[in-house]
Parts: C-alpha cells; structure tokens; sequence
C-alpha cells in the first residue's frame, strides 16, 4: 500500500498485451500500478499514459525478470522514476 493509502501492483510484461490489459484492469480498480518490462520503453511509457488517463498513479521500471542474471546485477544507481499524477 502507497502512501496515499491505494494499493500498488507491479505487473510484468505490461507494454504490451496481456500484461498491459492486467495493467489497465487494476488501474479500472483503484490500484496504482508499476509498468514493468524488459525491452519496449515506448510501449511501457505508453501503458504508463493510459494507466494515468483512467485515474491512477503509474511508473515504467525496466526489469527483466525472466533473467536471473540481470536480476542479480548491481544496486539501482540511477534516481528511480517519478509517478505520474
């Protein structure tokens, strides 16, 4: 739960198909969402436009997470993204 008292999902995949779709259906119901993929930056700031279109907070974080190498690489060094008002 967000500071501002609504629930956060991280959604996988989300800029394109079924994750965007699962992204879109939690921001329809009052969650803020963490638009999460590997590759298509455009798609996901796209998601990120349309999640904030229907009323709700929404950041791009690019992960792959079906890699566990990548995941276990070094510490965030970069400033995390904002959210979207």
């Amino acid at each position: 739960m967000a500071a501002n008292g609504r629930p956060v999902v991280l959604v996988t995949g989300a800029s394109r198909g079924i994750g965007r779709s699962s992204a879109l259906a939690f921001a329809r119901r009052d969650f803020d969402v963490v638009v999460n993929y590997a590759t298509s930056q455009a798609g996901a700031d796209a998601t990120v436009g349309a999640v904030a279109a229907l009323g709700a907070r929404a950041i791009a974080c690019q992960a792959d997470v079906a890699s566990w190498s990548a995941m276990r690489g070094p510490p965030l060094t970069r400033r995390p993204p904002t959210w979207t008002t």
